[in-house]
């Protein structure tokens, strides 16, 4: 199997009697990826993440981390991966230090190894202070730095993360994507579930929307938005007779007005608009305002699912 895939999954499913949670799933992953699942709840989304980590056994169909399937190779499999969970399961009675060298001996690294590594994560997660205090005296925000540096301890070659910025506020969240993109610039294989759509469009290069077990679509965040058909949003208030055929234009999709609101679908709202402006005026009209809404990757989840994203 080539080096590049970091996952391969074939015809994956897995029932639970009548219900089928996830439902005949293809889908390759290469190595160093930044991928996104994203999905309402009850997608099966979940239920595959745990598929792929060990905790969950297929019905149907196979999947494997970097060669190593998820099932006949479990253990092999289990020891390239890091999971960082959405809720906090720490020993309470442990320091932050504890909680890193501890997971790091279920690895099998010896006590000098593990020691450096927890230093070098305590300094990349910016909590070398906290390194000897108690983990419920932590805050929220350190509390998740942790998460990912106990994740991080065996050198994982695939990263999976569950909603790892909940319960944030925007500062720490925006702090944890740029420690989440340099994990990936220096080669971590990573794969997100998260509620923030905006989380996805700004760390993910390619994202999968599931819903009913199924992968609905795949692509980076760009392709999907072009690929929607729905398209950017111009609106245009005008004056001074009937618009001129719009439609000429590469960029249009699709024109409508009313009382003096010129509403148009593009694909390239930047140089849709100019063009657009120029036929106006060319026409005799006058462009009293315009206002343009630029699509985005939560617009193609809720045409796809017909749900928000949290629902």
């Amino acid at each position: 199997m080539p080096e590049e895939d970091a996952i391969v999954i074939r015809n994956l499913t897995r029932s639970f009697d009548k219900l089928v949670a996830v439902d005949h799933v293809d889908l390759e992953i290469k190595k160093g990826e930044f991928f996104g699942l994203l999905g309402p709840n009850g997608a099966g989304k979940t239920t595959l993440i745990r598929t792929l980590v060990g905790l969950c056994t297929p019905t149907d169909g196979s999947a494997t981390i970097f060669g190593k399937d998820v099932v006949k190779d479990k253990y092999a499999a289990r020891e390239l991966i890091g999971v960082v969970p959405q809720d906090f399961n720490f020993d309470e009675n442990l320091t932050t230090r504890d909680i890193l060298t501890y997971h790091a001996g279920y690895f099998g690294m010896e006590r000098r190894e593990r020691e450096a590594r927890a230093d070098e994560l305590l300094e990349f997660l910016e909590i070398k202070d906290k390194a000897n205090t108690a983990c419920t005296k932590l805050s929220g925000g350190m509390k998740r730095r942790l998460l990912i540096g106990r994740a991080l301890m065996q050198r994982p070659k695939l990263l999976f993360l569950d909603e790892p910025t909940t319960g944030v506020d925007v500062q720490l969240r925006r702090s944890l994507w740029e420690m989440l993109k340099k994990l990936n610039d220096d080669g971590t294989t990573i794969i997100l579930t998260t509620h923030y759509i905006e989380e996805a469009e700004n760390l993910c290069t390619r994202v999968a929307i599931m819903d009913h077990g199924k992968i609905i679509a795949m692509g980076s965040p760009k392709e999907l938005i072009q690929s929607s058909g729905s398209g950017n949003l111009i609106e245009i208030a005008f004056s001074g007779g009937t618009p001129p055929d719009l439609k000429i234009i590469p960029e249009v999709r699709r024109v409508w007005w009313k009382d003096g609101m010129l509403s148009v679908r593009v694909t390239d709202p930047n140089t849709a608009a100019v063009k657009i402006l120029d036929m106006l005026r060319t026409s005799g009209m006058s462009v009293k305002s315009m206002h343009v809404t630029e699509s985005s990757l939560e617009d193609v989840f809720i045409k796809l699912t017909g749900r928000e994203l949290r629902e």
